[in-house]
């Protein structure tokens, strides 16, 4: 007798523990599924006559020993059908042949930039930020990670949707393509939870692939000094634009064809250096 009662009781037990776990993967579906309804991409660009009337963009590229990737990033943004735009390359010291790889494109406009000593209270990553801001001219500054590959159209989406949402800052989640390699099957867990926690003090941004009003930034942010030893500082400018409703976060799908491809053991580095301190 005891041991039916205790049988159902763990019966009970058992159900109320999968009710709740159903309730919780429930809310969980419906708020990715909302998110990514917010995120979702939308077209804002129609013709040539459109894109002669658009402001200026600076291509801002940072690279330390990537040789591997870095011919291919260079490559996809020179496709781009925007009409202003600039390019510009720093290399941060790089004992590879990465500097070469970024000489080579000369001929077709892209400005080598030497990234010169740290100073004192830096992190590496941050100025050669703000080396790149000084020497952009654009109305945006667009970074981007070297594992960035752009289409033709990309740049010109992403600036249409800032002047039309008039936003200061938008970054981009860039679609994954070939799931079955493990870079791919690892890389989205890192955004799950910060997707889930999108909200004002927290808000969802990709460092892989940003734009924002240059000369906005640069008031705003001390010419990126205030964020000089931030480990994500484009979190940072995200959330005091999220505040002001001037900051916008996309994922990307075919429309804006932004794609990212990194090696497993180059996303470890990352998380080892931005998830862990945070």
């Amino acid at each position: 007798m005891v041991k039916s009662c205790y049988n159902n009781d763990m019966s009970i037990f058992a159900l109320f523990l999968l009710g709740i776990i159903s309730a919780t993967e429930f809310f969980l579906l419906i708020r990715i599924s909302t998110l990514l309804a917010k995120f979702r991409e939308r077209s804002y660009v129609t013709g040539s006559e459109v894109l002669a009337h658009m402001p200026s963009v600076s291509v801002c590229i940072a690279a330390r020993n990537e040789r591997h990737a870095m011919t291919r990033c260079i490559e996809s943004v020179l496709a781009s059908t925007y009409p202003k735009m600039e390019v510009l390359v720093l290399d941060d010291e790089s004992v590879d042949n990465t500097s070469s790889l970024i000489k080579a494109f000369a001929h077709e406009g892209v400005r080598f930039i030497q990234g010169d000593t740290l100073p004192r209270g830096w992190l590496g990553r941050n100025h050669a930020f703000q080396t790149l801001l000084r020497e952009s001219s654009g109305t945006y500054v667009l970074f981007l990670s070297v594992d960035t590959i752009m289409s033709p159209h990309s740049i010109a989406q992403l600036v249409a949707y800032a002047e039309s949402t008039d936003s200061q800052m938008i970054s981009v989640l860039p679609q994954r393509r070939n799931v079955l390699r493990a870079d791919i099957l690892f890389s989205p867990f890192r955004y799950f939870w910060q997707i889930l926690g999108h909200r004002v003090s927290h808000p969802m941004v990709a460092s892989s692939v940003w734009m924002a009003r240059r000369k906005t930034i640069q008031a705003d942010f001390g010419d990126l000094s205030s964020v000089k030893d931030s480990v994500e500082p484009e979190g940072d400018i995200a959330r005091h634009y999220f505040a002001q409703h001037a900051y916008k976060f996309l994922a990307s799908r075919t429309l804006l064809g932004i794609q990212y491809h990194k090696k497993i053991s180059s996303q470890i580095e990352t998380v080892v250096r931005v998830r862990y301190p945070e």
